[in-house]
């Protein structure tokens, strides 16, 4: 299940597990693991994204007053 298909169907709105199975011709439980794999299922992982926060900066050296 080459992942440019697998995300070509699954963004023109094939996105039944069962209707994937059948057009690659795999078991529903095979399709499920690969679209787990390919994160297309997991709207966390699409949707969010992860905010960077920078680590506590405490100045080297002497500091003046």
């Amino acid at each position: 299940m080459p992942k440019r298909l697998v995300k070509r169907y699954w963004g023109n709105g094939i996105q039944r597990v069962n209707d994937l199975a059948d057009l690659f011709e795999v078991s529903p439980a095979a399709m499920s693991y690969r679209l787990d794999q390919l994160g297309v299922t997991d709207e966390r992982q699409r949707c969010l994204r992860q905010r960077f926060v920078a680590p506590h900066h405490r100045p080297r050296g002497r500091v003046m007053a």
